[in-house]
């Protein structure tokens, strides 16, 4: 392939990414979260805007800098650290979840759940780790994670409506 087609295919592929809107939003500049954006946002997204601000500011949901999410409050880290753990495991399975995220990233979630007093998530995160580190059954814990996840994430809404103070960024 020579150095124009190279370039032409370059071009296409920054062409495609940039019609692609979950692609762009990621990549919008860093916009601070406020008691004010929190309020104004609906019960069912406000989780997400806090975590897609925390991708932008740590260059996406893979985390390769996990030096930028110790800058955050241990409330943001939380609800960073667990909703990456809750996509993966209701997509795959805690196994996906260990599969496409760095470890230090489900001790972080573990973490998270105790910071939100999530202490039934924390406990299944928990054993979780130890059944995945000693090659043990992950399929029960999985189903009790699955069956407890609505009420997490009610559980986290509620949370951030009563203190929005703990989940702002960059203000």
């Amino acid at each position: 392939m020579d150095e124009s087609e190279k370039q032409r295919r370059r071009a296409a592929k920054r062409a495609h990414l940039a019609s692609d809107p979950v692609y762009r939003e990621l990549h919008l500049p860093p916009s601070p979260i406020t008691i004010e954006r929190l309020g104004s946002t609906p019960d069912d997204d406000v989780e997400d805007l806090i975590v897609k601000e925390v991708a932008r500011r740590c260059g996406g949901t893979s985390v390769s800098e996990l030096a930028a999410l110790g800058a955050l409050s241990p409330s943001v880290r939380a609800i960073f650290a667990t909703s990456l753990l809750e996509a993966e495991v209701m997509n795959g399975g805690f196994d996906q979840f260990a599969f496409n995220q760095q470890s230090a990233i489900w001790r972080m979630a573990i973490e998270g759940y105790v910071e939100l007093g999530l202490s039934a998530a924390e406990a299944i995160a928990t054993k979780a780790l130890d059944a995945f580190e000693s090659s043990g059954l992950l399929e029960p814990l999985e189903r009790s994670f699955d069956s407890m996840w609505a009420e997490i994430k009610s559980e986290k809404q509620r949370l951030i409506r009563r203190h929005p103070d703990r989940f702002t960024i960059g203000v």
